[in-house]
This record gives C-alpha cells, structure tokens and sequence, in this order.
C-alpha cells in the first residue's frame, strides 16, 4: 500500500463507481430489538446503525474512528465475514453456539465507490489480494500496543474517508472467494441525491433508511 501521503495525493484521481444494492447485512440481533450502544433514552432500534466498526475496529475502519456500515454482496459471505459461518469442505456442517444473529437485505444506491475489486486500481494503490483480505486484526492489535504500523487497510480507509470525495469502498471478500463486500460512509452519502441505503421489510418489522 502506498503511504498516507501518496495515497492523499493519488486518490482523487482515481476514477470511482457508482454501485446499486440489495446487499446482505449480518447483525447481531440485540441490535434489532434495542437502542444502539450510549444512545438517549427513548432512542428506538437502528439497524443500519453505523458506530460497531469503529468501538472494535474493522477492515477498513480504525478503532475509534469514523462511523461505516459493512455489507456483503451475499448472506453466506455476510455471515461467513462477521465468523458465524466456517465453510470447511471436508468436514461436515455443524452449529455454533453464539448470540442470535440477523441477516437481512439492504436496498440502495452509493455513488463515488472505489472500487478494490479492480486489479487496475489495486496496482495504482501499491495493493494487493493478500494485503486486502489478509488479517488486520492482528496489526491492529500490534499498533494499539505500540509494535507495529496500522493495517494498511485502515490508513486507507481513513484517506478515503478524510478525503470527502468516496461515499464507500468495494473490496474482496476476505472469507468467500469470487465474493464481495461494502463498506459505505454514512456521513459521506448526502454527496449525491441518488445515494441511500434502506432495510428492505415488506413487513414493517425493521426500518432503517439513510440519509
């Protein structure tokens, strides 16, 4: 990956895409039925809401940083992305026991995406497969410590981010190969009329639309 400062630079002039949902989104079901972590009493339920990636830290999201929404182009790759599927073809299939999840279909359209997914911008950023789906975590937990540099997909999506100009980044899917995933900057959508993001619930039981 090139450097923050390279990557400031050369990222408006990067061409971007517009991509258009449904998408999947995997989501522990707490969040479903209650207010979203630190919200005003009388907060009602957000599925769409933004603040997860930056408490934990994420693919493309530092640790306290800025709010993003991720999503997967599938509901195997949504829930394989957040370990509650593990798809092992010679073993057979088994159940975890965890907290309730929920996976459901985002709608909507995010004009100006980089798109990773491009080998041509992969090589114009200095990037690669394996620096984009490798193990962020692990750098994130050495930089937090003070033993190593930020995950490379962390400074870029901080560049990105910083640079006002990209609504939310397409990249390969980490866990399922020939699959892709979204990460949307909520905050960064009133850039263009067309963008927005909505639950699709016929039934009315989960609303959530931005901006």
């Amino acid at each position: 990956m090139l450097s923050p400062q390279e990557l400031q630079k050369l990222l408006p002039t990067i061409p971007r895409i517009s991509v258009s949902g449904p998408w999947t989104r995997a989501l522990a079901h707490k969040y479903t039925v209650l207010p979203p972590p630190d919200s005003a009493p009388g907060t009602l339920p957000d599925p769409l809401w933004s603040g997860g990636a930056s408490k934990r830290g994420s693919r493309f999201t530092p640790k306290e940083g800025f709010e993003s929404i991720y999503l997967a182009a599938d509901p195997i790759t949504a829930l394989m992305e957040v370990s509650f599927v593990f798809q092992n073809p010679n073993a057979a299939p088994f159940t975890m026991a965890t907290p309730p999840w929920v996976i459901f279909a985002v709608d909507g359209v995010v004009t100006e995406t980089l798109d990773l997914c491009d080998a041509s911008i992969q090589s114009t950023l200095n990037t690669s497969m394996q620096e984009l789906t490798g193990d962020w975590s692990y750098s994130q937990a050495l930089f937090l410590n003070n033993q190593g540099a930020p995950p490379p997909t962390q400074v870029l999506g901080q560049v990105a981010y910083d640079s006002s100009i990209v609504a939310g980044i397409r990249y390969p899917s980490a866990k399922q190969p020939q699959s892709t995933c979204l990460v949307v900057f909520p905050d960064r959508l009133i850039m263009n009329r067309q963008n927005y993001l909505k639950v699709y619930d016929p039934n009315g039981l989960l609303d959530g639309r931005l901006p």
